[in-house]
């Protein structure tokens, strides 16, 4: 049909302009710093330069204004893994309450634990790359191809 075939030439164009975004950023971070690159990009400019400076204090405000929202979700899966979702009762808030204290305080000591955050960027990275190019496109197609809407 003209709606799939539509969809099959927006997907190919975003999948290559994502392919070739990748590729020139991939290509000008090598060329800078060459095989010597840090894991945090970020870590190999000077402490002097001001650009990065500001990037370093703009990266901060992400993980902080993110951390929020890190610890709901886990939060609520978890409850909702030991098939105790959240909702409006006395009860299920302080369930709430006690498993967002641990979920605090597991982050917080893997944090203090933790040398290099490295390992949890890429992980992450790696994670929702995978998700941005295997789950995601196949559940926008079923939900085209069967009428399906997203939750």
């Amino acid at each position: 049909s003209k709606d799939l075939e539509s969809f099959n030439i927006m997907t190919g164009l975003g999948f290559g302009m994502a392919t070739l975004l990748n590729c020139l950023v991939m290509a000008f971070g090598f060329l800078t710093f060459g095989g010597s690159s840090a894991g945090v990009i970020l870590n190999n400019f000077s402490t002097l330069d001001s650009g990065a400076s500001i990037c370093r204090l703009l990266m901060a405000v992400c993980v902080i204004g993110g951390y929020p929202f890190l610890v709901r979700a886990v939060t609520s899966e978890a409850l909702a893994l030991v098939g105790k979702p959240m909702d409006d009762s006395v009860a299920a808030r302080k369930r709430e309450t006690t498993a967002t204290s641990i979920t605090l305080l597991l982050l917080t000591l893997g944090s203090l634990v933790m040398k290099d955050a490295g390992f949890v960027i890429g992980f992450s990275g790696a994670v929702m790359g995978s998700f941005i190019v295997y789950i995601f496109p196949a559940l926008l197609y079923l939900s085209h191809s069967r009428g399906v809407n997203l939750p």
